[in-house]
């Protein structure tokens, strides 16, 4: 019996950015983040920005607070050398109270 070929390096980061979005998001596991989130890994929000797993958790536990039940189901997967994206579909419930709007008759 042949042993299996080994993944490419493309292979690979598809897989591992599969990975994060379900065992951050899917999961809750915050190890996960620590694990495969750079010192250096940044992420813009708007005029926000996170620098580090640190910070990313402050991003994290926001969404955290406003969402639940998260599903993430990937669409494409696209990978080039050590480059990979995602398109992906969420699936979440909102469990904050909606927002109350005053609005009057005219």
């Amino acid at each position: 019996m042949a042993a299996p070929e080994p993944q490419t390096i493309s292979e690979q980061n598809k897989h591992l950015i599969i990975r994060w979005f379900d065992e951050v998001w899917v999961q809750s596991n915050r190890k996960t983040i620590y694990e495969l989130y750079g010192k250096d890994c940044t992420l813009h929000d708007g005029k926000t920005t996170y620098r580090g797993p640190d910070e990313f958790c402050r991003f994290y536990d926001l969404l955290k607070s406003q969402f639940s039940d998260f599903s993430i189901s990937p669409i494409v997967e696209l990978a080039e050398a050590d480059l990979a994206c995602l398109h992906f579909s969420v699936e979440c419930t909102h469990i904050r109270p909606p927002l109350a709007f005053n609005s009057q008759p005219p």
